[in-house]
């Protein structure tokens, strides 16, 4: 999972809406967020802090439902 793409698509659309264009460009990640198993390793790697299993929730209810 390209968990910077995932952060990237949770800023976009805190700051341009979901558009049309955003929900397609998702669609080509070969893996989506709603794949994520929770296992925590993202967090513990995570260099910046950032919550990523929240920021992969949040990404699932904006472009996948």
């Amino acid at each position: 999972m390209d968990i910077g793409a995932t952060i990237l698509f949770v800023s976009l659309a805190q700051r341009e809406d979901v558009t049309d264009a955003l929900c397609a460009w998702y669609q080509t990640l070969p893996v989506k967020a709603s794949e994520c198993i929770e296992c925590g390793d993202c967090v513990e790697r995570c260099p910046l802090g950032v919550a990523v299993v929240g920021k992969l929730r949040e990404l699932v209810s904006l472009y996948e439902t």
